[in-house]
């Protein structure tokens, strides 16, 4: 399977988390990180809403982060990636 996923940083932080988690779900370990890698760089700030239904602020590179090193995000369980 390919997933051609393009990140563009004038779309909000919202729909660009969404298609780096899709990334994160679907694709192959080199592409996982060679499309989430670049986003460490992206601060923006985006609000995530917290199991009891609160919110918070976090910023994109600290969710790419959690992609990236937690088998569990958004109560969905990762696939596991090799270790670069």
């Amino acid at each position: 399977m390919y997933c051609d996923v393009q990140y563009d940083p004038t779309d909000s932080a919202a729909s660009g988390l969404q298609g780096a988690f899709y990334m994160r779900l679907v694709g192959r370990p080199v592409e996982v990180y060679n499309y989430l890698e670049p986003l460490y760089n992206d601060p923006r700030k985006v609000r995530m809403q917290n199991q009891d239904g609160s919110y918070s602020l976090s910023h994109v590179d600290e969710v790419i982060d959690q992609m990236l090193h937690q088998d569990y995000l958004f109560d969905i369980a990762l696939p596991r990636l090799p270790h670069r």
